[in-house]
């Protein structure tokens, strides 16, 4: 059975969720979910952000995959909620963010090495 650990991201946005941006933490991996989960509303405290909203979410990943090349996708939807889906790396992988209009969710990539 494969062993999964956890992945902390954390997220700032404006006040209509329109512009949000990674927000870095100081220990990123978990040993698992309920681990990730217990530390989150601490990272949140001491992010040393201005954002108006500070969205969290603890991701399982196999223990195999975080030693790897991989790509960390994230959005926000529209009722606010963070989605992230980690993914094995191909190829070299482009960081790429965008901002939508007000309304639309927000994306983005990041490539973790």
């Amino acid at each position: 059975m494969e062993h999964l650990v956890a992945i902390m991201l954390l997220v700032g946005c404006n006040a209509d969720g329109s512009q949000c941006s990674e927000i870095p933490v100081p220990a990123p991996a978990y040993d698992s979910v309920a681990d990730c989960e217990r530390e989150m509303a601490i990272q949140m405290r001491f992010s040393s952000t201005y954002d108006d909203r500070i969205l969290g979410k603890c991701t399982a990943v196999s223990e195999e995959l975080l030693d790897q090349s991989a790509t960390i996708e994230w959005g926000v939807s529209r009722g606010g909620e963070l989605r992230v889906e980690i993914m094995p790396e191909v190829e070299d992988t482009i960081v790429v963010s965008q901002a939508r209009s007000a309304g639309q969710s927000a994306t983005a990539t990041s490539a973790v090495r």
